[in-house]
């Protein structure tokens, strides 16, 4: 198990995300739900904090809470649960946010739509 986490781990640091994404899959279907959060906190901790990697560290930031929810359920601590659950909200408050901000600025047809 541990060779497999130092995969996944290699591949989030070298920034492949779909590698990183398949392998936290894998383990939490496997019941590796510890093992899986430990490589989506990877995930995040990898993306830089910047305009440009933004979209992608909030998706990734979601699914980390996902992996520790389902380990804090696999190991019976319902009491991280409520806190768990606001911080997704959260999350998705703030990746509405930021595609409501910049939804003009990532669209790929910017500058055309008046010249039509």
């Amino acid at each position: 198990m541990q060779e497999f986490e130092n995969l996944a781990s290699a591949a989030q640091q070298a920034q492949d995300f779909q590698i990183g994404g398949l392998l936290i899959e894998l383990f939490t279907r496997a019941g590796a739900f510890s093992a899986a959060a430990r490589l989506a906190r990877t995930a995040v901790a990898a993306l830089p904090d910047d305009a440009w990697n933004r979209p992608r560290k909030l998706v990734a930031d979601q699914i980390r809470v996902a992996t520790e929810f389902k380990a804090a359920l696999a190991e019976g601590l319902t009491e991280r649960v409520p806190l768990l659950a606001a911080e997704w909200k959260a999350i998705d408050e703030a990746i509405e946010k930021d595609w409501t901000d910049n939804a003009e600025r990532r669209d790929p047809l910017r500058g055309l739509r008046g010249q039509i």
